[in-house]
């Protein structure tokens, strides 16, 4: 069910997107305790105090034997509130696991609990996913016209811009028009200009109609 309400499996280079799909999911069904620590596990075992009533001494004699005295063993048994506990954070596991690609999937160790599935998942790639975005945001801020047609620079701002959406960092319409503007080069300082002075920027559509 999970695996249908997020539209992009986890994989090398989109950890911010899957991220914020799937914290709301785990939020609404009471289990984000599971992934930050609040919610640890129960001990799996408890112990309990049993009474026991013990007779008098047989070789004591009649009167020894009338009186009752009690003791009191501990046993050890397994704790029903861990195995509650156990239940939602399985389920909780495979619930994530069902959103990972093939290829994270294949790196991931049996017999995790949520908060180490949750941990390894953040430590491994979220980095790899602000990399990424520290990459693109660079090269969207890199981006000249040159020697290239209009569109064809229009074209490629709108492709960078893609990609850092798909990683969670949309790029504002306003701050495409701005970039798009700046890499025209100085054939295009009077349009700019005129463009700039407007009390409205077009829209980065209209730019390239």
């Amino acid at each position: 069910f999970l695996s249908q309400l997020i539209s992009q499996k986890l994989n090398h280079s989109n950890y911010l997107t899957w991220k914020r799909q799937i914290v709301p999911f785990i939020k609404s069904h009471r289990l984000y305790g599971h992934i930050d620590g609040t919610t640890p596990a129960p001990p799996m075992y408890i112990d309990r105090e049993v009474k026991k009533t013990v007779a008098g001494d047989q070789a004591a004699g009649a009167a020894a034997m009338s009186e009752i005295r009690f003791e009191y063993e501990t046993i050890t048994e397994n704790n029903l509130e861990y195995e509650v506990w156990l239940a939602h954070d399985q389920s909780l596991v495979a619930y994530i696991t069902s959103t990972l690609s093939e290829e994270v999937l294949g790196g991931i160790d049996d017999d995790l609990t949520a908060l180490e599935l949750w941990s390894t998942l953040a430590t491994t790639y979220s980095q790899v996913s602000e990399a990424c975005f520290l990459q693109l945001r660079r090269q969207f801020q890199d981006i000249k016209r040159g020697t290239r047609t209009v569109l064809e620079y229009l074209n490629e701002i709108k492709s960078v811009s893609d990609q850092l959406a798909a990683i969670g960092h949309s790029v504002s319409d306003k701050d495409k028009v701005q970039q798009a503007l700046s890499g025209l080069g100085t054939n295009f300082d009077i349009f700019c200009t005129a463009l700039e002075v407007l009390p409205v920027l077009p829209s980065f559509e209209d730019l390239k109609a």
